[in-house]
């Protein structure tokens, strides 16, 4: 069992992944847009020298730096680096005479980078799942992701502060199906699709039909060399 870390060094090569405001980012009431940008240096234990060979801005903007794990692990030199990274989009904003929290769906990312050749690093493949990261673990082939996921409803009117946007919220609340909310994964930003089926959560027990918790706790399951989602278990 692996555990993802902040470097990565595979007897030749150390990589480690820093962050750096995005070339683009404007100044705006949301959080700062940041890149993660991975560095591999060679060494040399012959003459104890480090070398810096490359920089690769990974795609995407997150709000923290990844951890990494090698793959296939082993003593061998890595192949790909599995980087997996979470962006949660929630920031202060005036609102009238309110400080309002703005709250975007959280995601997290799991990037796939080819560093067989550690001067042209390239991604291979790229998932991204609905909810912020717990933690995570490789097994084999297999990436475990441990993730909380909140539904959201798109066009919730926010603040609800006259009975018309409560009822109005109520309404929209109400005619959302389970398969609106629970969450959505996407491969290589490709289409959304369902990450769990409609009946495919457990409740406990002794919960009333009214009664519920706040967020889902979703274990997914992700064969990397496969590179697909192979199993999913979600608790509330």
């Amino acid at each position: 069992m692996d555990e993802a870390d902040a470097v990565q060094y595979d007897g030749r090569n150390i990589y480690s992944v820093r962050q750096q405001i995005a070339d683009d980012a404007t100044i705006s009431p949301g959080p700062t847009p940041y890149r993660n940008v991975l560095a591999v240096a060679r060494t040399d234990a012959a003459v104890t020298t480090v070398q810096p060979l490359a920089n690769f801005v990974l795609e995407g903007e997150q709000s923290t730096t990844p951890l990494l794990y090698r793959f296939p692990s082993g003593a061998s030199p890595a192949e790909y680096l599995i980087a997996v990274s979470q962006d949660i989009s929630g920031w202060y904003s005036p609102l009238a005479s309110l400080t309002a929290l703005v709250a975007q769906p959280d995601r997290t990312t799991v990037q796939l980078l080819d560093v067989r050749d550690p001067l042209n690093v390239s991604e291979a493949w790229k998932l991204q799942i609905d909810g912020w990261l717990n933690t995570s673990r490789l097994i084999g082939d297999t990436l475990y992701l441990v993730t909380s996921y909140r539904p959201r409803v798109p066009d919730l009117a926010l603040p609800a502060d006259t009975p018309e946007k409560r009822e109005a919220n109520e309404r929209l609340i109400r005619n959302s199906t389970a398969a609106q909310l629970l969450p959505h994964y996407s491969e290589n930003g490709g289409a959304l699709r369902g990450l769990v089926p409609a009946r495919g959560c457990l409740i406990a027990q002794e919960l009333a039909q009214n009664e519920g918790y706040t967020d889902l706790l979703v274990i997914a399951a992700i064969n990397v060399r496969t590179r697909r989602v192979t199993d999913v278990n979600c608790l509330s």
